[in-house]
């Protein structure tokens, strides 16, 4: 059996792994301290770091609207000569309804 070529990078990969790994194991055998650690972390990155956030996220807005006002907002998904599926209101549900499971 062959396998397909994997375009895994081994620098970024094992790293990560490696990070996970240590995140869960302590927060399975040390999860007072690491709930301490981690609550720090964010505490930090929340207060000086904010602006960042609301930065992204405008840029992401402006972004969409730029997508959806240029010609690329007109792309059809499917072929020319199909119908939709769904019509707008319940599709436009389908998009936000994945995001609604994870709250």
């Amino acid at each position: 059996m062959k396998f397909p070529k994997n375009n895994l990078q081994p620098s970024i990969v094992f790293p990560s792994i490696l990070f996970i790994g240590i995140v869960v194991i302590s927060c399975i055998f040390f999860p007072i301290r690491t709930d301490t650690v981690l609550s720090s972390i964010k505490e930090y990155i929340f207060s000086s770091c904010s602006w960042v956030y609301i930065l992204c996220v405008a840029f992401f807005f402006l972004f969409l609207v730029i997508l959806c006002l240029g010609k690329l907002g007109d792309i059809r998904l499917g072929n020319e000569d199909e119908e939709p599926e769904f019509s707008f209101f319940p599709g436009y549900a389908c998009c936000f309804r994945p995001a609604w499971a994870l709250v």
